[in-house]
């Protein structure tokens, strides 16, 4: 049975809020579960301690921050019974640019867990090999910076490094799992916000709102979602409204999501993200490209939904996909009533965050070489 008095840290970054999330599931069961973020984001994703708020110039600040990172790491190296790092990081690496050097050293009886999130592990010349449909055929995708091809060695090399230390590998993107262990299992993202985020209330009458929100411009596919919204919008005679949501907190995009009918998360990717998840728990449809080859990843009652949720969607595919929705009455209607069911299906941090600590459960098992308890599941 799980230990009431396991003491659980996630660390050391808050990319899409889903450490938090996964950490206020683990305390629904009743576990102590904390959330260490070294480097905030203008994201403003919540956490129990965040030491720093973004990069300075300052080289004097910046060893300075080193210097309070190492201690940081010895004060806490032995306090918890399971570490859980995100985005490949470590609290000595949070920017993923060193080799994890401090990986080894968390406390000998600890768990050491990892969640990869997205281009911790995606590479990019395997997956243009791999297939012929993806951001990482984008030579602009964050300003190019896989182009040279050393991140995908790079990433290669601390992937291999959390396959000999690590006790438990997470993925959170199905196609991630082409270039990590075998070993690793999938887990669906967890939100900050999902216990605050109610369903919203459809407007009675006027303009259809769409919201496209992209991290990346050239990752998300939004040249074409920019070009195809304004286009309808003008044929439309104010039928239609479109907004970009950018450079803004998380709080104040989910002000806009809530007043939206309809969110376009990606076109390349092939995995929607954490703002699909968010806006779904609140009941507005999402549009997403699916790579169908990747749901073999995934539970397959998990993948038999997501087929039927999303509309099939490419970048050449869009506005045809659009203009039926828009032309189809009650289609975003009972859209919104399946979104709804299948986020709280899959994504309920509390259910999400039995099915972790069975895997804790586990793997401290196997460490002491004892049978581990088995759930009945949520």
């Amino acid at each position: 049975m799980v230990a009431k008095g396991w003491r659980i840290l996630h660390l050391p970054t808050e990319v899409g809020g889903n450490g938090y999330g996964l950490s206020r599931g683990e305390r629904a069961h009743g576990l102590r579960s904390d959330v260490l973020v070294a480097f905030g984001s203008s994201f403003g994703f919540p956490a129990d301690r965040t030491l720093y708020t973004g990069p300075s110039a300052n080289r004097l600040v910046y060893w300075g921050r080193r210097l309070n990172l190492v201690r940081e790491f010895l004060g806490l190296r032995d306090a918890y019974d399971v570490y859980h790092f995100n985005f490949a990081t470590t609290l000595l690496d949070p920017h993923g640019t060193g080799n994890l050097a401090d990986l080894p050293f968390y406390g000998r009886d600890s768990l050491k867990v990892f969640t990869f999130n997205g281009c911790d592990a995606r590479q990019k010349y395997p997956t243009m090999r791999r297939c012929d449909y993806s951001a990482c055929h984008q030579e602009d995708c964050y300003g190019g910076v896989c182009n040279d091809g050393k991140r995908d060695a790079h990433r290669a090399r601390r992937i291999r490094k959390v396959d000999r230390y690590a006790d438990l590998i997470f993925a959170l993107n199905p196609d991630l799992f082409w270039t990590l262990p075998e070993r690793t299992e999938f887990l669906p993202y967890t939100i900050s916000t999902w216990d605050r985020l109610a369903e919203r209330t459809p407007a009675a009458s006027g303009p259809l709102h769409v919201v496209h929100a992209p991290s990346n411009r050239a990752c998300k596919g939004s040249g074409a979602v920019i070009g195809v919204m304004e286009r309808l919008a003008r044929e439309s005679g104010g039928r239609i409204r479109f907004t970009l949501v950018e450079n803004i907190s998380n709080d104040e995009a989910l002000r806009i999501y809530a007043r939206a009918d309809l969110l376009i998360d990606q076109l390349y990717v092939g995995w929607y993200g954490a703002i699909a998840v968010e806006a779904m728990k609140m009941g507005v449809p999402v549009l997403s490209f699916i790579r169908d080859e990747d749901l073999r990843f995934i539970p397959t009652g998990m993948a038999r939904d997501c087929r039927e949720l999303f509309s099939p969607v490419t970048v050449d595919t869009l506005e045809p996909v659009l203009r039926t929705i828009f032309d189809t009455p009650g289609e975003l209607r009972r859209t919104a009533g399946k979104a709804l069911d299948y986020v709280h299906a899959w994504h309920d941090p509390a259910k999400v965050a039995r099915t972790v600590l069975d895997r804790y459960e586990a793997a401290f098992a196997a460490k002491s070489g004892r049978q581990p308890y088995r759930s009945e599941g949520v």
